[in-house]
This record gives C-alpha cells, structure tokens and sequence, in this order.
C-alpha cells in the first residue's frame, strides 16, 4: 500500500516537473522577443519601437513568415528542409519567364513549381529512404543551377510586369501574411494533417506501427509547404521587382534561424507550433532592423546571428529526441 502511494507521489511530482518545463518552454520566446525588444528600445533611445520602424519589422518579416508557416508542417515531422532558397528562385524564374505574355500566370506558377519540387525532396526522402536534409540539398542546389543557367542564356532581365507592380504594398505583405498564419494555425491545431504531423516527429516508429498511412502525411506536408513557398517566391518577386541568380540566397538557413530562436526544436513533435514561429519572424526581423539601427555592419550581423543560433540551439535542442532527425 505504502509502495503504492510513494509510487503515486513520485509520478506526480514527474508531472508537475513535465508541466513546469513545457511551460518554460513555451514563455521564452515571447520573453526573448520581450528582452530583445526592451534592450534596444534602450540603445536607440525609442527609435527601435517608432511607429515608422514597428511597420518596416512587420513587412520585412512577412515573406519570411508565410514560408514558415509551411515549413512549421515539415520540421513538425523532424524533417529539416533545406530547400528554400532554391525553390525560391527556380519559382520565381519560371513564374517570371511565363508570366511575360500573361502576368496573371505568375503566382500559379510559382505555387506549381515550389509544390513540384517539395514532392521531389518528399519523394526522395520517403522511397529512396534518403534523409530530407540530404535530398533538400539535391533539390536546392539543382534548382538554383537550372535557374542560374537559363538566366545567363537569356539576353532580357526578368522583371515584374507593370500590371503587378501596385501589389507592393505593406497592406498586401501583411494581408498575406496573415491569411498564412490563420490557416496554418487551423490546419496545426484543429486537423489530422497537424497532429499526426507533430506524433511523427514525437515517435515514427509508434507511429508507423499504428497502421497511420505516415507515407500520406509527409507527402501532404510538403505539399503545404510548397504551397506557402510558392506564395512566399510571388511576395518576394514582388518587392524585390525582378529576378536574379541570387534570389533567395540564404533563405532556408534564415527561416532554420527564425524557427530555432521562435523555440521549436529541430527533432519536431509536440514542440512545434505556429505561434512559435510568427515570433521567431518577428524577432528575427527586428533584431535584423535594430541591429541596423546602432550601426553594426553586414558582417558582424551575421557573427551575431550566428551566436544567437548557437545560444537558442543549445537552450532548446531536444537531445533525447535527435535520433528522429531526418
């Protein structure tokens, strides 16, 4: 009986100290955000948190935030996709090349050709049995090669058609932004597709064993997330006006950053949440912008991302969990 009840106590002191972690876990971003916000605000004595400013973070982060929202539904699974900037750009060169006669063409094109290559990253993952990082990488660097090599064929720059160029607004970035982020949140939540997503990543092997059709469920992530990228590469064509072969340069390892520093774990499961990684685009946009502020250059930006990433890696890596990376 004694046996019983300490066995009891323990379990429950085990939960209460389970409960108390994940609610740890789940206030540091927003404290992050908080102290970030609260340190620089002080250093650029309120420039950081004008008006003006808040809105400059807010546009910035919303390319960056519609693509996390998809790629939330891939490293849910523990499948880290490093793709992004790749598909980026074959989209946008695509969507650019056919959108000359028809300018209308553009945004299908982009959603088809990012969707086409997150099949592929899905297809070699699930029956080449390769891992997604390695197959993403496959993707990438022939996406931006293929792109790359059309483009200096080509005598004519790719620009946006006139007829698109009113879309650059901050209405239009923050609009799409938050549609990505109400649908992604529903999908997450309140669907299958979600919580089967974050149990793969929790435990496949469970998973697999459930008779759940696992297969089916990464397939349809990829899918999603092809479909965010797509619309991420149209806003990106947009503001930036024109195509280039550096188009995208670097996106996947700033949506990897966004996502770490936001608090989702890298191994995926139950960690992964989309608010977590609309605060991750806003922390990042804004560190970004108020490094800018006090007058830190292009290179010491990027030290400093690089201890940012190191520091948020090693408070919320879940090490128990690393083996489900794939």
């Amino acid at each position: 009986m004694n046996e019983n009840k300490n066995t009891m106590e323990v379990k429950s002191i085990k939960m209460k100290e389970f409960r108390h972690n994940e609610m740890i876990q789940k206030l540091l971003p927003f404290l992050g955000l908080i102290i970030v916000v609260t340190i620089f605000s002080v250093i650029t004595k309120g420039q950081a948190i004008a008006l003006s400013n808040i809105t400059i973070v807010l546009v910035q982060s919303c390319i960056y935030m519609v693509a996390a929202m998809g790629v939330t539904f891939t490293i849910s699974q523990g499948n880290m996709d490093m793709s992004l900037g790749g598909i980026i750009v074959a989209s946008c060169m695509a969507a650019g090349i056919l959108g000359e006669s028809s300018p209308w063409v553009i945004l299908p094109i982009c959603i088809i050709v990012s969707i086409i290559c997150e099949l592929i990253v899905a297809v070699i993952h699930i029956y080449l049995n390769i891992p997604t990082i390695i197959g993403s990488f496959i993707v990438m660097y022939l996406a931006r090669g293929i792109a790359s090599t059309i483009m200096l064929n080509r005598s004519a720059n790719i620009v946006l058609p006139n007829a698109l160029k009113t879309l650059d607004h901050n209405y239009f970035y923050c609009f799409i932004a938050m549609m990505a982020i109400i649908v992604s949140y529903i999908l997450s939540e309140y669907t299958q597709l979600g919580k089967i997503n974050r149990a793969i990543g929790a435990n496949q092997s469970a998973v697999e064993t459930s008779g759940v059709p696992m297969n089916k469920y990464k397939i349809l992530a990829f899918i999603y997330s092809g479909i965010t990228l797509g619309i991420a590469s149209f806003m990106m064509f947009i503001r930036s006006v024109g195509v280039t072969a550096k188009t995208g340069m670097g996106f996947e390892t700033n949506t990897i950053l966004i996502l770490v520093i936001g608090g989702i774990s890298l191994t995926g499961g139950s960690n992964v949440r989309v608010i977590k990684a609309v605060i991750g685009c806003l922390l990042f946009a804004f560190l970004d912008n108020a490094l800018i502020l006090v007058g830190v250059n292009s290179t010491e930006v990027g030290l400093i991302k690089g201890i940012i990433f190191l520091a948020a890696v090693a408070v919320g890596f879940d090490r128990k969990s690393m083996t489900h990376i794939v």
